[in-house]
């Protein structure tokens, strides 16, 4: 007995680790690139969408052209998801939606009914639209979440982060791509 409980603290903090580094996982095979390494003549063009958000208002995101655009796929029941909110939103309140814009695409299962008490409850300074189908296909599939793609001002795909990053890191990101011409 005492020799299962001398390998269950190890595991169990093993497991944590993974989690809150690699995100949560979303039953479906990785396909998710970093971009990071090409020009800004080979980027490919982000798949274009419309989506609503929890106000119900379209958001499309070639509407959003001429911004550092941040897609960020997470789900309500996802802590590391949870955990960047504040970032983001702090990034986001910072920089201003003038030069920069976050969008949160929430996955939860129960769609509207699930995110939007949850958002209601805590505080999310940019719009959270729900996903369809074609949007799920364009950038998935996606093994894991959070995932966070990087657009530029002209809407192309730059970067791409599984999991979670420290602010300080984001916002070289977004810097980076905010100098671009």
């Amino acid at each position: 007995m005492r020799k299962i409980r001398a390998y269950w603290w190890p595991l169990a903090a093993s497991v944590c680790c993974v989690l809150a580094v690699g995100g949560c996982s979303h039953n479906q095979a990785p396909d998710v690139t970093d971009t990071s390494h090409l020009d800004t003549v080979t980027a490919p063009l982000a798949p274009d969408f419309k989506l609503q958000d929890l106000n119900s208002r379209n958001q499309q995101l070639s509407d959003y052209r001429g911004k550092v655009v941040i897609l960020n796929f997470w789900a309500t029941w996802c802590p590391p998801c949870r955990a960047e909110i504040p970032s983001f939103n702090s990034i986001q309140d910072s920089i201003g939606t003038g030069a920069v814009q976050f969008l949160g695409i929430a996955l939860d299962d129960g769609g509207d009914s699930v995110v939007r008490p949850w958002v209601n409850s805590h505080p999310v300074s940019y719009p959270i639209l729900l996903p369809n189908d074609s949007v799920m296909k364009a950038y998935g599939p996606l093994d894991a979440i959070p995932v966070s793609f990087f657009i530029d001002k002209k809407g192309r795909l730059r970067s791409s982060i599984i999991g979670t990053r420290q602010k300080d890191y984001l916002v070289k990101v977004i810097d980076s791509l905010l100098l671009e011409k």
